[in-house]
């Protein structure tokens, strides 16, 4: 079932890759670096929270960093 999930997160980001990517122009090159990592950033956490739910968020982390 998680797997599907995975499917799922990955058919979205697809979709939101291919409607985005055209509209970038083609000379920015720096925009499409930080909009590929920042997708490869999403889909990792999406990832990591389908197969690991209890996760703490990342927001929560840095808050116990901080009090700490």
């Amino acid at each position: 079932m998680k797997w599907v999930q995975i499917a799922n997160v990955t058919w979205i980001l697809a979709l939101i890759v291919l409607y985005e990517w055209p509209k970038i122009d083609k000379t920015l090159k720096r925009e499409k670096r930080a909009f590929i990592i920042l997708c490869v950033i999403a889909y990792g956490f999406s990832f990591l929270l389908v197969l690991f739910p209890d996760l703490y968020s990342p927001v929560k982390v840095l808050l116990t960093l901080h009090k700490s």
